[in-house]
């Protein structure tokens, strides 16, 4: 598996991963109305727009995108994985690469507005929960 920056022609395929996710797991603690929000801040048009600010990479193996991840200066965006490969490595992988490049640029400290389902992979890594906080959509 290679990880590698997110392209223009990603978008339609990395749009998918993200509401498959939202879809299968994230519906399950949140209502329809911020599920489909999310959808919608998805698309591969939104994520095209995001990238002329975000660094976002993708985790490419045998020409499949298996997740996405990001940042924009200290704060972490985007992560998902195809839910089928949840729990191997992936995440773990492109988070690596977030945070040697975002290092590279100067931060010292990274934020993340984490699902809950999330939270356990940003603890596996180190991050701490500092404040627990609802986002509006």
């Amino acid at each position: 598996m290679r990880v590698r920056k997110f392209r223009k022609e990603d978008a339609q395929k990395v749009s998918n991963i993200v509401k498959k996710n939202l879809l299968e797991i994230n519906s399950k603690k949140y209502s329809k109305d911020t599920v489909n929000a999310l959808i919608n801040d998805s698309t591969p048009t939104r994520l095209i727009e995001k990238s002329k600010t975000r660094h976002y990479y993708v985790a490419i193996e045998n020409n499949e995108i298996l997740g996405i991840g990001g940042y924009e200066n200290d704060d972490i965006h985007t992560f998902f994985v195809k839910p089928r490969n949840h729990g191997k490595g992936i995440g773990k992988k492109l988070m690596e690469r977030v945070l040697k490049d975002a290092k590279k640029e100067g931060v010292k400290i990274m934020n993340s507005a984490s699902t809950h389902y999330a939270e356990k992979f940003y603890a596996s890594l180190g991050f701490k929960r500092i404040a627990e906080r609802t986002v509006p959509f």
